[in-house]
């Protein structure tokens, strides 16, 4: 009888099974690993927009060239020098924009998949940034950090500068400002102050001063007009609405150019063909009567006409003692009557001791700008209040020194004792003869020295309205600090009644100009304020990195 054996099945189980082992081994692995070291530090891509820029390494003593396209990691420092533009790109989408003279550090860059932390730390200069709604990550903290401040950005587009002051200004979305306090060796912030679209926060050693001895000063205001007219807010919102793509060779930046290089003059900087001119002739001058000026009065106006197909009056200014020529677009352009005018004064900053160059030219709806107008100023200060006879352009005679006078409050003739139902409204007034503007504490830091009139805005958030009788003291100052007479507006405030939402309308207040900015003088330079630490409020994450001083170029 025939035996048959029984076939086997193939040994394919065991494989199997140690397959599915090292799988499992492989997942526990990443996720054992992402326990311990659960952030990954991510990198941002430096493009050099214009001129020059330097970096510093993180670890390193010794600035070197910065170059297009290079990373920027943690730790590391940027700062561009005179005449350069440089764009810091981060994973999100977010776009930091530097101007010249700008240095920044990257305190902490914490990326994951759904998640990202940027921390950066400005030394000086002038920041725009532009931080999109919508990600390409789910999550984004993104922090900007000085010496006075930590600003704590959402999808928003706003410009921050450390100058004289410090400059915060929202063109979209919010910041949060938190006034920071070092004690004991550690930071903490002592106020925070909402910034929405169109406000402004200016803070400086006096403002700083202030918040440190508990004064609450008022430092919120409606963001200056002028600034939308200056070449940077100019350039960042055509980055803005049509972004240069730098990784094709958008940069107009020559080679590097070494750090001793001098530099250029003002014929380098202006154009010196006429190839991009169009074939319009240049703008008429009216007002001075002539091209060169020799005055000791620095309030002045510059007037003229354009010729048919100028759409725009641009001004490339030199101010006495320097080379750097500044561009502003003339706001105050009638395009219909084709005449337009520039203010100048030494309290707009647009005017200096010495030899001033303002060159006007009208800008087509080609782009192509005519013939350019050069007027001259020599501006020589008169400390006397005798008349300036020079080159016989006679100076006013010293206006005395008046008592402001109040003619309206919420629009309305002033009368003492009058009632308001309104939260939110101005009152102003005319003067004569003063350098400066107060209401009580607060300086009107849009009054413009010689001026003829003035305006304050009231509110229960600013601080200086509340209900019931409200009283300031109004005065003016002049060049000398010397005070005029004061006076006194007292009105009632009855804040308005609720009403039903349904019932209501919306018709917010807009905010205006004139919002006091500090109770405290800004000519007082005590107090300065004490440095926190850069990797406040960062979480768990940053690393301490040392934040490099300030070089000037």
């Amino acid at each position: 009888m025939r035996r048959y054996r029984r076939r086997t099945r193939p040994q394919y189980l065991l494989p199997f099974l140690a397959l599915v082992g090292f799988g499992v081994f492989v997942i526990l692995a990443f996720q054992l690993w992402g326990s311990f070291f659960p952030n990954a530090k991510g990198d941002a891509i430096f493009y050099l927009a214009d001129g020059r820029a330097k970096v510093l390494s993180f670890g390193t003593t010794e600035w070197g060239n910065a170059y297009n396209g290079s990373k920027v990691k943690l730790g590391d420092s940027v700062k561009t020098l005179h005449g350069g533009r440089a764009v810091i790109s981060f994973y999100d989408g977010t776009a930091v924009r530097l101007d010249q003279d700008t240095q920044v550090t990257l305190v902490d860059i914490t990326k994951k998949d759904d998640y990202q932390e940027i921390l950066l730390y400005l030394n000086q200069g002038k920041a725009y940034v532009n931080k999109p709604k919508e990600n390409v990550i789910r999550k984004t903290d993104f922090v900007i950090n000085t010496n006075y401040a930590s600003y704590s950005i959402t999808g928003t587009i706003f410009d921050l500068e450390k100058l004289t002051d410090e400059t915060l200004r929202v063109l979209r979305g919010s910041v949060q400002v938190d006034i920071l306090e070092v004690a004991n060796g550690k930071t903490r912030t002592i106020e925070s102050i909402p910034v929405g679209i169109g406000q402004e926060v200016v803070l400086n050693d006096a403002s700083m001063k202030a918040f440190y001895d508990r004064q609450g000063p008022s430092v919120l205001t409606a963001t200056d007009d002028v600034f939308t007219t200056t070449e940077w807010a100019m350039w960042n919102a055509k980055e803005d609405e049509n972004p240069t793509n730098f990784t094709k060779g958008g940069s107009k930046s020559p080679a590097i150019i070494e750090d001793n290089e001098a530099t250029p003059d003002v014929s380098t900087v202006l154009p010196t063909t006429t190839a991009d001119l169009s074939d319009l002739a240049a703008p008429a001058l009216i007002t001075p009567k002539s091209n060169n000026l020799t005055t000791a009065v620095d309030t002045q106006t510059i007037s003229g006409k354009a010729v048919d197909g100028v759409k725009k009056i641009l001004l490339k200014q030199t101010l006495a003692g320097s080379t750097t020529v500044q561009k502003v677009l003339i706001s105050n352009y009638d395009a219909d009557k084709l005449t337009w005018s520039y203010g100048i004064s030494e309290a707009k900053a647009n005017i200096k001791v010495g030899s001033n160059t303002y060159v006007f030219t009208g800008v087509d709806e080609n782009a192509k700008e005519t013939a350019p107008l050069t007027v001259t100023i020599e501006y020589q200060k008169n400390t006397s209040s005798e008349p300036d006879l020079v080159n016989n352009n006679v100076a006013d005679k010293t206006v005395t020194m008046e008592k402001p006078k109040l003619l309206l409050v919420d629009g309305k003739p002033y009368k003492e004792g009058m009632t308001v139902k309104k939260d939110g409204f101005g009152i102003s007034g005319t003067v004569a003869g003063v350098s400066e503007m107060w209401v009580d504490d607060f300086k009107l830091n849009k009054f413009v020295a010689g001026g003829t009139s003035w305006s304050y805005n009231v509110k229960v958030s600013y601080g200086n309205l509340k209900p019931g009788l409200n009283s300031y003291q109004v005065f003016g100052k002049d060049a000398n600090g010397k005070s005029s007479p004061v006076l006194t507006v007292k009105f009632d405030f009855v804040p308005p009644v609720a009403v039903s939402p349904v019932a209501a309308t919306s018709s917010p207040a807009a905010i205006t100009s004139n919002v006091p900015t500090s109770n405290a003088d800004t000519s007082n330079t005590a107090g300065v304020a004490p440095t926190p630490s850069p990797v406040s409020g960062t979480g768990g994450n940053s690393v301490q990195v040392a934040v490099p001083p300030v070089v000037h170029y």
